[in-house]
């Protein structure tokens, strides 16, 4: 996924799972090959009908400069999808690296999230930033061998197996040439979960 080409077929996958859907924003995390495995951002696409130019909604150009400047200070969402760009997971670790590993989906809602006892990994991931800017529902789904993608709705979006396999289908197609004849970290570890 490192051509030119790749990142705007991974731009219009993004696209493609928010537009006329009840998603309002989907991020792609990575799996980086490095001493420790990690998931970075890679892409995101954020569905903000309230954009006066529509080009802007398609990915999050001079993120850092934005945040800096108060791009983003009349957009709790955008901001909380921005500040998404800084995170990094190690494999295994809080919920992106655990659905990484495990291959498992996560659906994850505000309601339950907020009224349960929050765990610091999930206040350090961003999570109440998310939920306080309208999010309701978060899905983090595995698309082995590449990472992880992530969606937020701003509505209670039940549990969807139909989905996750539509997710799992669209990036089927996308190969990175680095992990193509290499089984990755994350599809042994399917095999033979070490966190199960």
């Amino acid at each position: 996924m490192g051509s030119s080409s790749s990142s705007s077929g991974l731009r219009r996958i993004l696209r493609s799972l928010c537009l006329n859907t009840e998603w309002k924003y989907a991020v792609f995390w990575k799996l980086k090959h490095r001493a420790r495995m990690v998931l970075t951002w890679e892409d995101a696409y954020y569905d903000n009908h309230d954009q006066h130019d529509p080009s802007e909604n398609n990915c999050f150009p001079n993120t850092l400069e934005r945040l800096h400047s108060g791009y983003y200070s009349h957009d709790p969402l955008g901001l909380a999808v921005a500040k998404m760009s800084y995170h990094v997971y190690s494999l295994g670790k809080g919920i992106v690296g655990k659905v990484a590993v495990s291959g498992k989906h996560q659906w994850i809602f505000a309601d339950k999230h907020v009224n349960s006892s929050c765990s610091l990994f999930e206040f350090y991931d961003g999570w109440q930033s998310q939920f306080a800017a309208g999010i309701r529902t978060i899905v983090v789904v595995a698309v082995v061998p590449h990472g992880v993608v992530q969606l937020g709705s701003l509505n209670k979006v039940f549990e969807d197996v139909k989905l996750v396999n539509h997710i799992r289908d669209v990036f089927f197609p996308l190969q990175d040439s680095s992990v193509g004849h290499i089984a990755s970290p994350i599809e042994c570890s399917m095999k033979g979960s070490l966190f199960e």
